[in-house]
């Protein structure tokens, strides 16, 4: 299938791993750094017998939201509410059951919680002193040309699967050799409820590949991306140019300038504090090149 932005070609360039259950958990014993928040009625939005959903935690997954038409907001609103309801009883199920005591939920539970402080110390780190200049902002336009004045607009038409589905690979291959329609046949009779959606994505919003596949999908072209949780399989239904002018690229630029400052600040941070605990890789397959380098030198 021609056009086609693998799973696997995602794998290599994702950033990172968002544990929505382990944050689910992490929330439910108490070991988020923002502690207990309390809620007044009009602030809930679901309600049974010891279970609620509030605003700031409905929010909180409908950020990570894809952008949808006009005609999917409700349905999709409506499905991210039904996701939301089953993961938190599922979690609070596993509560009781112990399940958090367990070695694996606990280590997943510990990540979650370790990912969250770090950012929180990132965000310390950084604060908001830095602002990019106007030179600085327009040598990121020009040379983010994919993102910005050759930005592409695509009208997809996909189904939106849990990544950690068992056959999650099989169904990327059938997409990936057989096409939508034999994809929508498997599907089918592992989630008959299961239904595609259509949605709008904009060619910076989904991870690229070398040889820069997204630049030249076409209408009719497969499509495989992920977002946090989830394994978005689809089609191309459109595509065309839409490109951001200067002006109203600049919030997202001078976002994209501080995002590589933070970078920095936490690179240069690391290191001194890898040099200040004497952090060294035991294993030299995981170690580094400056890891190894750095320990020949040690040794002469």
């Amino acid at each position: 299938m021609r056009g086609c932005v693998t799973f696997d070609r995602w794998q290599a360039r994702k950033q990172g791993v968002v544990l929505r259950l382990g944050v689910a958990l992490l929330a439910a014993t108490g070991l988020s750094a923002c502690g207990d928040v309390e809620t007044t009625p009009d602030q809930v939005l679901v309600r049974g017998d010891d279970f609620e959903i509030t605003v700031q935690e409905y929010d909180q997954v409908l950020r990570r939201s894809p952008l949808v038409t006009k005609e999917a907001i409700g349905p999709m609103r409506q499905a991210v509410m039904e996701g939301l309801i089953g993961e938190k009883l599922l979690a609070e199920e596993a509560l009781k059951a112990g399940l958090d005591k367990q070695a694996a939920t606990a280590q997943a539970i510990a990540a979650a919680k370790r990912s969250v402080l770090a950012q929180a110390y990132v965000q310390k780190l950084a604060g908001n002193s830095f602002r990019p200049d106007e030179r600085e902002v327009r040598q990121y336009y020009a040379a983010h040309q994919a993102q910005f004045g050759e930005r592409r607009r695509l009208v997809l038409s996909e189904y939106v699967v849990r990544s950690d589905l068992p056959d999650v690979r099989q169904y990327v291959e059938t997409l990936d050799k057989r096409g939508m329609g034999e994809l929508a046949t498997a599907l089918a009779q592992a989630m008959p409820s299961i239904t595609p959606v259509t949605l709008v994505r904009f060619s910076d919003e989904i991870p690229d590949t070398p040889g820069r596949t997204l630049q030249r999908l076409q209408a009719g072209d497969a499509i495989v991306y992920q977002t946090p949780g989830h394994v978005h399989l689809g089609q191309v239904q459109s595509v065309e140019i839409d490109p951001i002018a200067l002006v109203a690229a600049r919030p997202r630029i001078e976002a994209g300038l501080v995002a590589q400052r933070q970078s920095e600040l936490v690179r240069t941070t690391v290191q001194a504090l890898r040099k200040t605990r004497n952090v060294k890789v035991t294993q030299p397959s995981l170690a580094s090149g400056a890891d190894l380098a750095a320990r020949k030198d040690a040794m002469q």
